[in-house]
């Protein structure tokens, strides 16, 4: 199968001389994450609700140019999984489809997740097997902008909304919260992207969408079923009285398509440092090396991957890191988060309880 298979043909675009405004309102009125930026006939970058948020302030007159990023192009030709490593290894959203760097098409994980079955034949697994547990969720007494800062964290593009029990409300979207990047002179008023004067005063209850959600035991399979039909990149799973426990990304279910591969060796994903973070990169690849090496005689050398995610908190001038990470490696599929002020530490502390995990697993096989 290849990328000419799955692509989307029927292309919106914006104008790389378009203002980010007008981007915004074709996003929010089709509700897509990324919007493919062309200048003439040539395709000039792709915009994000990632890249817009990175930004504590905009300017909604800037031209779309500005908050574009480059990223690779694929062909038609291209094979699925290639693409699906590609969406993967790069943390995109989408990859565009050229001829002779002319827009052909585009290709979203959510365009994998709908081909998932014709991709690879992925075994049944339970929810709980793959989600990420103890899940960073908004609360629904959270302000606009408390809101607004967990999703620059954690690089995400839709949120659950919990009470302070953990009962799952809701659902916040990016682009539902980016119009409060804009200026306080120039808000976006909810509904539509005119602007006006003043600050419009909302709160995540009126933003959020009714919970689409996942049980512990349902198999992962009806659940990315569930995420297609809703439009979500993030489904909530969630047990009895329908309390939070954990969360799946359609990255996830990317990374259990690329594993399903059976490449040799544990390929490494360090997501979330920034310039200037090269001696925690360091460390970060030091531990991963000797953590492979005792993998790969525990997995009996099989491949997989290893997804690190790192999260800094910031608080009177000291770093407080939050470490979110994924193990898929055949029939292994595991995550382990970890907080604390000390990297080295908490980077140990993951991989320990990943050993632990693993060995209980043999021992019980």
């Amino acid at each position: 199968m290849n990328a000419s298979d799955i692509m989307t043909r029927k292309l919106l675009t914006i104008d790389s001389e378009s203002t980010l405004s007008e981007a915004l309102a074709k996003m929010v009125e089709n509700g897509i994450h990324t919007l493919p930026v062309v200048h003439g006939k040539k395709y000039a970058g792709m915009l994000s609700y990632r890249e817009i948020l990175r930004r504590r302030s905009v300017n909604p007159k800037s031209k779309v140019l500005n908050f574009s990023v480059q990223t690779p192009g694929i062909s038609e030709s291209t094979g699925v999984m290639e693409v699906a490593r590609e969406i993967r290894d790069s943390g995109l959203y989408a990859v565009p489809v050229l001829k002779k760097g002319i827009l052909t098409g585009i290709i979203s994980r959510t365009d994998l997740l709908k081909n998932i079955r014709e991709i690879t034949n992925i075994p049944s697994m339970p929810c709980r097997d793959i989600m990420t547990r103890e899940p960073v969720s908004i609360n629904v007494r959270d302000s606009t902008d408390q809101a607004m800062e967990k999703f620059r964290l954690l690089d995400e593009g839709e949120m659950p909304v919990t009470d302070e029990s953990g009962v799952l409300l809701g659902i916040l979207r990016a682009e539902d919260i980016s119009r409060e990047l804009l200026p306080s002179k120039e808000r976006i008023k909810y509904g539509q992207f005119s602007t006006r004067k003043g600050k419009v005063k909302l709160d995540v209850s009126s933003l959020m969408y009714d919970p689409v959600s996942a049980d512990l035991y349902d198999d992962v399979l009806d659940a990315v079923d569930r995420m297609v039909k809703s439009k979500l990149h993030v489904i909530p799973v969630t047990k009895d009285k329908n309390i939070l426990q954990g969360v799946i990304e359609n990255v996830d279910i990317i990374d259990l398509i690329v594993g399903s591969t059976g490449a040799d060796g544990l390929l490494v994903n360090v997501s979330g440092l920034e310039p200037g973070d090269e001696d925690l990169y360091d460390i970060t690849f030091a531990m991963a090396d000797k953590f492979t090496q005792r993998f790969s005689r525990f997995n009996e050398g099989k491949g997989g991957t290893l997804n690190i995610h790192v999260i800094k908190y910031k608080n009177a001038g000291n770093v407080k890191y939050s470490i979110r990470t994924r193990l898929i490696s055949g029939d292994i599929s595991m995550s382990v988060d970890s907080y604390n002020w000390n990297y080295g530490k908490c980077l140990s502390e993951i991989f320990e309880d990943y050993e632990r995990r693993i060995k209980k697993e043999k021992e019980r096989a």
